[in-house]
């Protein structure tokens, strides 16, 4: 978990107030999303809360969640009451958790992400390939053409 430590009260605070009913990894997620949301400058838009399954403080980028879509999963960054700054595209929930955890705020989300909308980049997720959306036609034509 990034090496921090999740200190025996916080668990106990965070136990109490969710009756013990989550598995422990997904506890001790939470306890550090409360942790970050204690030391972080900006209070987190709370009437969000309920779009975010898991949420987290990222130096440099700021509040950052695990968005559910119609077809996938993406992480939002740079929350705020009045928008996001971004978001990356993930094909599955714990795709995108396991990056916004591992994320520590330089260049780009780690992980298997596939789409970055406000670049205009896309990503393949398994060799790590990045193009820009306009070169999706020309990618398509020469694998056909390779193809016959």
């Amino acid at each position: 978990m990034g090496g921090r430590e999740i200190s025996p009260e916080t668990m106990r605070v965070v136990m109490l107030q969710i009756g013990g009913a989550m598995p422990r990894e997904e506890l001790a997620l939470v306890a550090l999303s409360l942790m970050d949301m204690a030391k972080a400058p900006d209070h987190f838009p709370l009437m969000l809360l309920g779009d975010y399954p898991f949420i987290r403080w990222v130096p440099r980028v700021g509040w950052c969640g695990v968005h559910p879509l119609l077809y996938h999963w993406t992480v939002h960054y740079g929350i705020r009451h009045s928008g996001i700054d971004g978001r990356y595209c993930f094909k599955t929930e714990a795709e995108a958790r396991e990056a916004l955890i591992e994320w520590q705020g330089d260049g780009d989300i780690p992980g298997r992400w596939h789409k970055h909308p406000p670049s205009g980049r896309r990503r393949d997720p398994d060799t790590g390939e990045i193009w820009n959306e306009e070169d999706d036609g020309k990618r398509r034509a020469a694998r056909m053409e390779s193809a016959e």
